[in-house]
């Protein structure tokens, strides 16, 4: 089996891609390293193809029998820095719906929880978004893109809108990485942890390999549609750092901040992802949190952000 993975050096898509080679496949990485990099992919050396460029690039690729589309833009800061990052990203997509329509490949890409912002929750798939951010319309946009290819061209998609992603490897992410990391790295350098808002806002925390598992299911179930990843767990920041300050042995010291805009995700609805996908997420918080703060104490430094 063959994979092209968008993003492959990035936090997500490094797991995919190390997975994926576990388990036999030929894998090609695509990513322009603009938050990724190739230590990522340090534990499989030699074992992938590595093409750097934006996702794009795809079209210039041979025939493979799914590419996992990760290279997206994963932030809101970024998109509120760079407006045109949203026609960029439908551009880039557009490129992978046509090597798919092209090759035969099936698409399994990774949407977000924020389409759902400041929506009543449980959070249904079904739901009429209310998108107010640049963020999750360009997401969105990929969403309504898929579905238009499949009716019309016949491919193949899985869209996975992802909730709060967090585990090891969002070092090359710095300050775009998830808060649970940013937290453990606080900690580790004893350093106060910025908390933008009175600390309430609650967040549904999926471990990586929850997310890969999500990834390598959707392309085995070969179901078209769009799924929510995520545990219907849901803790604020201010229960967060408590449960991060216990697993790092160290308590973090909280510094409340004037919120520049506000974001509200709630509870996910995992109906549709138990019953057609198959999918449930595995790994508690606790747990999640705790490999965590293993592999961050491992390294020899870590990011020392804002």
């Amino acid at each position: 089996m063959r994979a092209i993975v968008t993003g492959g050096a990035g936090f997500i898509g490094s797991h995919i891609a190390k997975k994926l080679v576990k388990d036999d496949w030929q894998v090609t990485v695509v990513d322009n390293l603009t938050t990724g990099d190739l230590k990522n992919l340090r534990d499989i050396e030699s074992q992938y193809e590595f093409v750097k460029g934006d996702a794009a690039r795809v079209l210039e690729l041979p025939p493979a029998d799914v590419v996992f589309h990760q290279g997206i833009y994963s932030s809101s800061p970024m998109y509120v820095k760079d407006p045109w990052l949203e026609s960029k990203v439908v551009a880039d997509a557009t490129s992978i719906l046509e090597y798919c329509k092209k090759t035969g490949a099936r698409l399994v890409f990774a949407s977000t929880s924020i389409i759902f912002s400041n929506q009543q929750d449980p959070h249904v798939e079904s739901a009429a978004p209310l998108v107010d951010n640049r963020y999750g319309e360009a997401r969105y946009a990929v969403e309504r893109l898929a579905t238009l290819y499949n009716k019309i061209e016949g491919v193949r998609f899985t869209a996975l809108r992802y909730f709060s992603i967090y585990g090891d490897g969002e070092e090359s992410k710095q300050v775009y990485a998830n808060l649970v990391s940013q937290m453990i790295w606080k900690a580790i350098l004893d350093k106060p942890m910025k908390i933008y808002g009175d600390g309430n806002q609650k967040r549904d925390l999926v471990h990586v390999d929850d997310v890969v598992k999500a990834n390598l299911t959707a392309f085995d179930k070969d179901v078209n549609g769009v799924f929510n990843v995520a545990t219907a767990r849901i803790v604020n920041l201010n229960e967060l750092v408590e449960i991060v300050s216990k697993a790092v042995g160290k308590e973090i010291k909280k510094q409340y901040v004037p919120a520049p805009y506000i974001n509200f995700v709630g509870r996910a609805s995992l109906a549709k992802a138990k019953n057609e996908l198959g999918f449930t997420a595995g790994i508690t918080l606790e747990e999640g949190i705790k490999k965590s703060v293993e592999y961050y104490k491992s390294l020899p430094s870590v990011p020392d952000i804002y």
